[in-house]
């Protein structure tokens, strides 16, 4: 992590000012009351190390370069092709969802991150749970595939409803610990750490080989 942090120093921890959010008076990892701009300028996270939740248009500035982003296929819309109505029609959802600024649950596009051109896409729990459908599907596939044609990386926030809890399986396995115990992740980063962290990783994988081996 030494190197890591001496490379990635001068990195901000966002690309941009965020955009204001929901928040209750007081945090609810230690109950202190909220100081709302100091903890827009933490990305939202509290001394205590409470993350609250973000939605893609808090993910997007803190990932991208101001003024950066790019957004793709953002005219892609559902369709209800099953005629869903319960509880309520699925296209009501949608309409309704949109006339609250919400897209779809996954939003991608191109942009800078500290000078270095991504694919970035982010998805919104707020959009149905962040749960995946077709359009938000393919609005993926089109940028890996692009971001494979084009040799750029791919940077993907996920954010979804996570698996039913009544089939019994193990308890906190939705949690970053408990991924990170059993090697189903890398690395855990507080967000205030992420994105000089993704700085770094983009320079050591874009470096040539012999700078990658006397860097790792």
């Amino acid at each position: 992590m030494a190197v890591i942090d001496r490379q990635s120093a001068g990195v901000p921890i966002a690309g941009g000012k965020l955009p204001e959010i929901l928040l209750p008076t007081n945090c609810p990892g230690c109950g202190v009351g909220l100081d709302r701009e100091g903890l827009r300028a933490q990305n939202y996270v509290c001394d205590c190390g409470h993350h609250f939740r973000l939605g893609a248009d808090v993910w997007i500035p803190i990932i991208a370069d101001e003024g950066s982003f790019q957004e793709r296929w953002s005219g892609i819309r559902s369709h209800d092709l099953l005629t869903w109505t319960v509880p309520k029609r699925y296209e009501e959802v949608v309409d309704e969802l949109l006339s609250e600024g919400l897209n779809e649950s996954v939003r991608t596009g191109t942009c800078t991150l500290n000078g270095k051109p991504i694919w970035l896409a982010a998805f919104d729990f707020g959009f149905v749970g962040g749960t995946l459908s077709i359009v938000a599907g393919e609005r993926l596939a089109r940028g890996m595939e692009q971001a494979a044609s084009s040799g750029l990386p791919y940077v993907l926030v996920c954010a979804s409803g996570g698996a039913r809890m009544q089939e019994g399986l193990p308890p906190g396995f939705q949690s970053a610990d408990f991924q990170l115990s059993h090697g189903q992740v890398d690395l855990v980063s507080p967000r205030t750490e992420l994105r000089p962290l993704l700085a770094h990783l983009l320079e050591l994988y874009s470096a040539p080989k012999r700078d990658q081996d006397r860097t790792c």
